[in-house]
């Protein structure tokens, strides 16, 4: 192959495989933390809030960071696309009153606990949860009504021997971008 069609040819090829399959850290983050991507060619950028979660029990408190979804867009896509994140970090999910709607893990690369809390903040449920690569997907859902959940590295929860019934309050240190 002569150097001019393998330029025209084989080297935009390579790069925007590059683009499409490297792990990509700041698209759809707003470095709240660092955490690795692998996010498809095509998908929107999404932000987040940053804060940090207050996870209490009878005898400590742990702060965790965390990014944070407050609108229907940052809520679909959460953790989708993650290869990693800390072992001390996580998202919040904050709905606008009670719901009892599932989460799934579609194209969620990295299994996951969440803990899903109450209007009181108090923990209601903890559930481990796998990724998923195709529909169908399993669903995750709480035993009753919630306002917000944290999801975070699977077993997270139980390493930190935090417990339903426990406490969660947020801090936030920077607001979701919320329109465009």
């Amino acid at each position: 192959m002569s150097p001019r069609y393998f330029a025209l040819g084989v080297i935009p090829f390579v790069v925007a495989a590059a683009f499409v399959f490297w792990p990509h850290g700041v698209a759809g983050s707003n470095a709240c933390f660092s955490s690795e991507f692998k996010i498809p060619r095509g998908a929107p950028a999404i932000e987040f809030g940053c804060g940090a979660a207050h996870l209490t029990t009878a005898s400590k408190t742990l702060d965790v960071p965390v990014e944070i979804a407050d609108t229907p867009q940052q809520s679909e896509r959460g953790l989708m696309y993650r290869t990693k994140i800390p072992a001390k970090a996580g998202m919040v999910f904050r709905f606008g009153g009670p719901t009892t709607t599932s989460f799934w893990m579609k194209d969620t690369l990295i299994p996951l606990s969440i803990a899903f809390y109450n209007a009181r903040g108090v923990i209601i449920d903890i559930l481990e949860m796998k990724p998923c690569a195709a529909d169908p997907c399993d669903t995750y859902g709480p035993s009753s009504e919630y306002v917000g959940a944290m999801e975070a590295n699977a077993g997270f929860f139980a390493r930190n021997l935090i417990r339903a019934g426990d406490s969660f309050s947020l801090s936030i240190t920077k607001p979701a971008v919320t329109a465009r």
